[in-house]
């Protein structure tokens, strides 16, 4: 056998050692890191409902995927990270926390605007403020929560108001509701309205008696009489 090797061996052999030199020399390829699972407690805070669970990806989360809850006599204004609801829900991930495997969250509550309503939905006061009432027209909400009026809800309000606009979520009225609105002249019910309707300005409750008449009327007829 010759002592050396011919020319061709020789430059296969070092192309052999220079792959080799590559492959050695090619940084291991990590697996992709799991993304981290973060489990998300949703209380209703005295709305309905009273718990929501969801798992998912972290850095996917977003309160956009949390069902509104719903409470009567309340308006939904966001989730927050305190019973007490005095810290907003931001973010889930900080430079100081680090990302969290899993948030509390609490559903926070306000008044309709321009009045206040009580836990079963029927209002309770009014502001009186450009919410409520223009140029003498009170326009009770028609939030799905609000389902009645209680009495003395108009205190503070008997000269302002002449008109009163009822949805159809009302289905209670306080009989008194209404009484010292000395100016009001004329009630309008929303068609569709199960327990109320209205005719010529009057409310009449859905079998047809009279509910109640406008003060501002009886005023003007018995001027008209000289009485």
């Amino acid at each position: 056998m010759p002592d050396t090797l011919p020319d061709i061996y020789e430059e296969t052999d070092a192309a052999i050692r220079e792959e080799d030199k590559e492959i050695i020399n090619t940084p291991a390829v990590s697996a992709p890191e799991a993304a981290a699972v973060l489990k998300v407690y949703a209380y209703g805070n005295g709305g309905l409902p009273e718990l929501l669970e969801i798992s998912g990806e972290a850095d996917t989360f977003s309160t956009d995927m949390l069902s509104c809850p719903k409470r009567a006599g309340k308006l939904f204004d966001g989730w927050y990270i305190d019973a007490a609801c005095t810290v907003p829900f931001s973010e889930v991930f900080s430079e100081v926390t680090g990302k969290a495997e899993s948030v509390e969250l609490y559903a926070g509550w306000r008044e309709y605007p321009g009045f206040t309503a009580d836990d079963r939905g029927y209002i309770t006061g009014c502001t009186g403020t450009a919410d409520a009432v223009i140029e003498g027209l009170l326009r009770i909400p028609d939030y799905e929560g609000c389902t009645g009026i209680e009495s003395g809800s108009f205190d503070g309000l008997e000269d302002s108001i002449t008109e009163v606009f009822i949805p159809a979520n009302i289905t209670y009225i306080a009989p008194d509701a209404f009484d010292g609105l000395s100016n009001l002249m004329y009630f309008e019910v929303l068609e569709g309205n199960p327990a109320y309707y209205s005719e010529y300005g009057i409310l009449y409750y859905s079998d047809g008696t009279e509910a109640v008449y406008p003060a501002g009327r009886k005023k003007c007829v018995l001027s008209d009489l000289g009485e």
